[in-house]
């Protein structure tokens, strides 16, 4: 994955599994361009659930991702 053009945005949860917390870090590592941005207290569902307040960390981080690009 490592010539990957685009930019990628690796959203990390804390609140997951052991496996799927270390498979989005391995991930990370083999994209050459990504951002890597992790969320202590969220999971794959409560992720969904802050991007669409516009007042928490992940709106913005998402937001200033997407406009970046």
């Amino acid at each position: 994955m490592k010539h990957v053009r685009f930019p990628v945005l690796i959203a990390c949860c804390r609140r997951e599994s052991p496996k799927l917390y270390q498979q989005n870090q391995d991930f990370s590592s083999q994209v050459a361009n990504a951002q890597y941005k992790e969320y202590e207290n969220e999971d794959h569902f409560t992720i969904l659930t802050e991007l669409t307040k516009e007042e928490s960390i992940v709106y913005a981080d998402f937001f200033n991702f997407l406009y970046s690009i």
